[in-house]
């Protein structure tokens, strides 16, 4: 019996698989065909579409069409299992005395998070169950801390530290 099922690939953006979406395809016979993306789609996974594949010869029999999507690559964010990590630099100041920070989500919206005070970098911001959702399972959002580098201050700011070190120090 021949192989009457047909494969496609499908690229899809973080927030598409974290929100849900509808997408379309072309199948062999012409027909468009508009699909729908579950909130929470992990990266790989196939979805089968019954008897949109091929037709046998007789007419009689026909195939499946499966998609298998990709998640492709965010800006700011990457795709581990169900968490999405993001490095978030923040200021040698925010690091000191903390901060709450917003920054766009992966659907999109704004997420609010707090910096501890005293924070070095590889410290780490995790949003529970924020992430990628799966049946029950529930990843979290994780921002690593990186403290911006310091050689970018002016001339002023490093002589001001400097003369309020004499000053404490002597």
């Amino acid at each position: 019996m021949e192989n009457l099922n047909i494969s496609f690939h499908k690229n899809i953006t973080l927030q598409q698989a974290y929100c849900g979406a509808y997408f379309t395809i072309q199948i062999p016979n012409g027909e468009i065909v508009k699909v729908f993306l579950k909130p929470g789609t992990p990266d790989g996974h196939v979805l089968r579409l019954k008897r949109l594949g091929n037709v046998s010869d007789d007419g009689q029999n026909m195939g499946d069409a499966f998609i298998k999507l990709k998640i492709i690559d965010h800006p700011l964010y990457k795709l581990n299992g169900l968490d999405i990590n993001a490095i978030y630099v923040i200021t040698p100041a925010e690091a000191l005395m903390g901060a709450v920070k917003k920054i766009p989500g992966p659907d999109g919206k704004i997420l609010a998070f707090r910096i501890a005070p005293n924070s070095k970098t590889g410290d780490t911001v995790i949003i529970e169950d924020a992430g990628l959702k799966n049946g029950d399972k529930k990843g979290n959002i994780v921002f690593t801390l990186q403290i911006e580098n310091l050689e970018h201050l002016n001339e002023f700011f490093k002589n001001s530290l400097l003369n309020s070190q004499e000053t404490v120090f002597n």
